[in-house]
């Protein structure tokens, strides 16, 4: 109990630089994340120091392992730490000269939220996720240690400071104590348009998530979408068909790690609107205010233009792109609320909701035409 106390103590101190004084062995430098979001870093000057030699390895290995059940899978090393495997090093750059250093905390314990960038804020490259599955990110909060789900989910990989990389159950390590795992999983999207695109023009949708030589996999509407350009890339380029409809594309992405990233569909119309949706309340009541919306696929755009109809006797106050708001009068009447809706490729048919008297609104109604 003493050593495990002990090297859980420890570990807040020697997960960071310096290293038992020997922060002059590394340079200051920065990474990017999958979204492009700048985080600080070090790197190992291997062209002017040595790593350990093979007694100190021995005795790192011993020091960090002993007593515990894992199986070490690389040597104690001066070059990363856990921070550095899991969020960067493990995507294809365990290189002598990539392989880089992450610190959470400064010199003092104090969190300095670096890593953090990884999994928070409007451009977060990760999001957590509570399906466990292989390759995804796991942190000991508030325990300053990352580590990396494997094929068997009772298991994780980690780097344990400036010791051993290691295959270990998640209690069996030395950053467990007091720690609350959480998960996290890739989070690309699909940067592109999706206004109404009219035949034969040209589309570029490109992932938010770049992560060098990953295995990018498109997919596409085949029935409304020409390929243009860029399969197996992050950026791909559609053209769309002679034809109408609802199209989509989607990007599975394959990381160098392992991890298997699927997109939600993209979606965006294709020529003109047809068979518009209009929301709002059927059952109206008397001298009332009611919205109407039309629901307009891929979203509203500054180009595109509406044109509404609605029933004879009701009034019209307010429009504001894609929705309208009108009052009823004293004696309501059967009808509908209908809209046109105009995009570069032309002007859609009027279409929309059935609007009728409500019961239980109090007052009296006219009903018509009598069902009679």
């Amino acid at each position: 109990m003493k050593k495990y106390i002990y090297i859980s103590l420890l570990c807040s101190v020697i997960s960071i630089i310096p290293i038992f004084g020997q922060d002059y062995q590394y340079q200051s430098t920065t990474v990017q994340t999958p979204k492009s979001v700048t985080v600080d870093a070090y790197q190992f000057m291997y062209w002017t120091y040595n790593d350990y030699t093979a007694p100190e390895i021995d005795a790192w290995n011993y020091y960090w392992t002993s007593g515990y059940n894992c199986r070490i899978l690389a040597n104690s090393t001066k070059y990363y730490n856990c921070h550095g495997y899991a969020w960067y090093n493990i995507e294809g750059r365990m290189s002598q000269s990539t392989m880089r250093w992450i610190n959470d905390v400064d010199q003092y314990g104090n969190p300095i939220y670096n890593v953090t960038k990884y999994y928070t804020g409007t451009n977060k490259s990760y999001t957590e996720t509570a399906t466990i599955t292989n390759h995804l990110r796991v942190s000991y909060f508030p325990r300053d240690h990352s580590a990396v789900t494997t094929e068997n989910q009772d298991s994780v990989i980690s780097k344990w400071a400036n010791g051993p990389l290691v295959k270990h159950t998640l209690a069996q390590c030395p950053f467990y104590n007091n720690a609350v795992i959480k998960y996290y999983r890739l989070y690309p999207e699909i940067d592109g348009s999706t206004e109404a695109l009219c035949a034969n023009q040209e589309r570029t949708f490109t992932s938010t998530t770049t992560i060098p030589t990953s295995t990018y996999t498109w997919t596409k509407d085949d029935s409304r979408l020409d390929l243009v350009s860029g399969a197996g890339t992050p950026s791909f380029r559609v053209k769309a068909k002679n034809t109408s409809g609802n199209a989509w594309v989607n990007l599975q992405i394959t990381t160098p790690s392992g991890e298997v990233a699927t997109i939600p569909y993209k979606y965006f119309w294709i020529g003109i609107f047809a068979n518009n949706v209009v929301t709002g309340q059927a059952a109206v009541c008397p001298n009332s205010i009611y919205t109407y919306t039309a629901q307009v696929p891929g979203g509203h755009y500054p180009s595109y233009s509406y044109s509404w109809t609605y029933p004879a006797n009701w009034m019209y106050p307010y429009q504001y792109q894609n929705t309208i708001r009108l009052q009823t009068p004293m004696y309501p009447y059967y009808g509908t609320v209908r809209v046109s809706i105009t995009n570069a490729c032309g002007t859609s048919a009027y279409s929309g909701i059935t609007v009728y008297p409500g019961y239980g609104c109090g007052g009296y109604y006219t009903i018509y035409p009598n069902p009679a």
